[in-house]
């Protein structure tokens, strides 16, 4: 059941989540899309596709991208940008790629194996 009671999907209860992945987004030396030094306002920015499982009042899973103010709002399509949802799509999905390289180059995420 969830926090309101009504009853979650197999799929909503296997959401990956990650507080210290989250948490390491302040740390960040800079944006994952412009590479802007970090001045304090880098965040993990999440997806807000449906199919990521985002939702009402649902942020959808710790796969992010650590990104300036700046690029997140671009990704968000606040403050004025005018992008349409391909370059949207296109913020975030390239912040995503460098931060999961940032990962793994730090050791955060490490392959099995090697």
């Amino acid at each position: 059941m969830g926090r309101s009671g009504t009853l979650l999907t197999r799929w909503q209860m296997d959401r990956f989540k990650s507080k210290r992945l989250l948490a390491l987004a302040q740390e960040a030396d800079e944006c994952a899309f412009c590479r802007t030094p970090n001045d304090g306002t880098i965040v993990a920015c999440h997806s807000n596709k449906l199919k990521h499982g985002k939702g009402l009042s649902l942020k959808a899973d710790d796969l992010v991208a650590y990104l300036c103010g700046n690029c997140h709002a671009m990704a968000d399509g606040r403050l004025g940008w005018k992008l349409d949802q391909k370059d949207r799509d296109l913020v975030f999905y390239e912040g995503v790629f460098n931060t999961c390289l940032k990962w793994l180059r730090d050791k955060e995420l490490v392959v099995r194996g090697e």
